[in-house]
């Protein structure tokens, strides 16, 4: 599992960043990606703690 920001240096929305995501993906086949809204970058657990949260939660439900 990604799990990143959507803004900040380095969210996903950021120049470039976006093309390294899909270029991983790309390359791990069975990776995902959840990207939390309002979150910047790698600090999207502080602060999106409830969507970071729930991401991990259906991430996990998911391999069940």
């Amino acid at each position: 599992m990604l799990l990143m920001g959507e803004s900040g240096n380095l969210g996903y929305a950021a120049p470039g960043n976006r093309a390294l995501v899909d270029e991983f993906l790309q390359h791990v086949a069975h990776a995902t990606l959840k990207v939390i809204p309002r979150g910047g970058g790698t600090y999207c657990m502080i602060e999106e703690p409830v969507a970071t949260a729930q991401a991990v939660i259906e991430f996990i439900c998911g391999l069940l």
